[in-house]
């Protein structure tokens, strides 16, 4: 074989997946950082690394009693490929409250070192009044192990005299000229708008511009960067299409050149029984549409007895646009309907053949101690077709602790060299009030299919119908059911002596129900008293194996 045809061969072989890759990393932590809270909003890889920042009130300021000094600030901290961690750095100031929106865009590479842009309250100065959380903005450069080489505070013109000075960041990016911009939202005149400041390559100001599409309020989620100009996404609050009622939003978009200039608005229908849609991420894809995501079909809840809301549920949602900003295809990701912000899509990646990535938190009935009947949240990871919104697989992420009374979210996803995926946010134990701090940051490492090591369970939705065993094709009815099936036993290539295992799994790998029998009959029947939700079925044999999900509608 001439080096020719070798090395054709070798690119064909890469090409279709039969090569080895390179072995991938695993794990699912939970850091406490010694904090009364802590969150990880980022996470990057470099150089077989992970870089992550977190958000907290650390112990240095804690003061006993289970009580803390009301000081933020935040860590930079530097974890091997395994998530241990090699160092960790604090910054905060007695004079300043630094916070920052839970955006997987406000900590960036740059060459060798890492930028962080965020939001703080001066207290130093009558300038800045801590009773109306008066905010201005700031970004910070760091080297490789946390020092920090360039630190720069902007302050803001305000629209009017009676304006509240407050500017909150929650997005910054670079554009393709060496230029960054920072969105934030901002308080005019009692109104929330978008604010957008453009910097140069040294972080100074070119110019600062405020949008709004309406007189209603603006909430500011994501910059998307373009040619042409940048695209800002967010909600506005429709409280002039139902006065008085609170959390009642749709989803905005609202493109300016790259002078700042307004080309034009988008927002979707509104649809008074639909409360609410927001935009927490949004890409442009390959075709020239757009993608984002957020939460959608919001109805509002009532308390006990009462005719007044109690609040608004959601779910997950994304939502596909073609180039003219019409609805293609959406798609809800949750479900189960749940309490407002505890079921929604956080942040998106396209893929190169066209396959949207999206993850967040996602509602599910997982655990048999959950007396809402309403679920615990966990972190989600979701792989979705482009075409269609169709979802390929879905997984959820909960406790590394094997705690079940935690509330889990992603905040941060992002593809690593490995092929695989890094997921960044916060696990809130419920049952750490009295011992320790509830919030903590957690990190998750998974693999393209989004598996947390060849043994997880979850890993066997993508697989199913894939797979030829000897025991095949087996046929197993009604599915959805009310937990009452019939497996048809002449439908499986055992023996009628043989010895079945069988074996129900949730979406977490917990054995739920599990039996032995004899087939010795056409028919077998199965009554799982299980909770409503999606489960995975499995029968085994001595040397084989088969697995189905199964539905419990009822």
């Amino acid at each position: 074989m001439n080096k020719t045809i070798f090395f054709s061969f070798i690119i064909l072989l890469s090409v279709v997946g039969i090569l080895p890759t390179a072995a991938q990393q695993y794990f699912n932590k939970r850091y406490t950082s010694s904090s009364s809270a802590s969150y990880f909003s980022n996470a990057l890889e470099n150089n077989g690394k992970f870089y992550v920042v977190s958000g907290g009130i650390d112990s240095v300021n804690y003061i006993g009693g289970g009580l803390f000094l009301d000081r933020t600030g935040f860590k930079f901290i530097v974890m091997d490929s395994a998530g241990n961690v090699l160092h960790s750095q604090l910054y905060q100031r007695a004079d300043k409250y630094y916070t920052y929106f839970c955006n997987s865009n406000n900590f960036q590479k740059v060459g060798d070192n890492f930028i962080l842009a965020f939001s703080m309250l001066d207290t130093s100065t009558d300038k800045y009044n801590p009773k109306f959380n008066s905010y201005h903005l700031g970004i910070v450069l760091f080297d490789s192990t946390g020092n920090v080489i360039l630190y720069k505070e902007y302050e803001r013109s305000f629209c009017s005299v009676l304006d509240v000075p407050n500017i909150l960041l929650v997005d910054f990016k670079p554009d393709a000229y060496g230029n960054w911009l920072m969105l934030s939202s901002s308080m005019c005149n009692g109104k929330i708008r978008f604010h957008l400041h453009k910097l140069d390559s040294l972080f100074d100001i070119l110019w600062e511009r405020s949008y709004a599409t309406t007189i209603m309020s603006h909430t500011p989620k994501h910059l998307l960067i373009e040619p042409d100009g940048y695209v800002m996404s967010g909600s506005i609050d429709n409280e002039n299409i139902m006065p008085y009622r609170a959390n009642y939003y749709s989803s905005v978009l609202i493109k300016c050149d790259t002078a700042g200039d307004t080309l034009w608005s988008w927002h979707n229908k509104f649809d008074t029984t639909r409360l609410q849609y927001t935009i927490n991420d949004i890409i442009r894809t390959k075709d020239g549409g757009y993608v984002y995501c957020g939460t959608g079909e919001g109805v509002p809840t009532y308390r006990s007895g009462s005719s007044d809301w109690s609040g608004i549920e959601t779910k997950g949602w994304v939502e596909k646009l073609d180039a003219s900003r019409n609805s293609v295809w959406s798609k809800s990701l949750s479900p189960f309907r749940t309490a407002v912000d505890y079921s929604q899509q956080t942040v998106l990646r396209e893929l190169s053949n066209g396959d949207i990535m999206v993850a967040g938190v996602s509602s599910e009935l997982l655990d048999k101690k959950d007396t809402t009947k309403k679920g615990w949240e966990r972190g989600s990871l979701s792989r979705l077709s482009g075409i269609d919104g169709k979802v390929l697989w879905q997984h959820y992420y909960g406790s590394p602790d094997a705690n079940d009374t935690m509330r889990m979210s992603f905040y941060d996803m992002r593809p690593t060299s490995d092929g695989g995926y890094i997921l960044a946010g916060e696990a809130l134990n419920l049952i750490d009030r009295n011992v320790g701090p509830i919030q903590r940051g957690w990190l998750v490492k998974v693999d393209s299919n989004g598996c947390v090591g060849k043994g997880d369970p979850q890993c066997w939705l993508t697989s199913i119908g894939s797979v030829s065993l000897p025991v095949s094709n087996f046929i197993l009815y009604p599915n959805p059911s009310s937990g009452k099936l019939v497996i048809n036993d002449a439908s499986l290539q055992v023996k009628q002596s043989e010895s079945l295992s069988i074996k129900v799994y949730d979406l977490l790998g917990r054995v739920v129900y599990e039996q032995s029998l004899i087939l010795n009959k056409v028919q077998t029947p199965l009554e799982l008293n299980l909770a409503k939700g999606t489960y995975i079925l499995e029968l085994r044999t001595e040397d084989a194996v088969q697995r189905e999900r199964i539905v419990i509608s009822e």
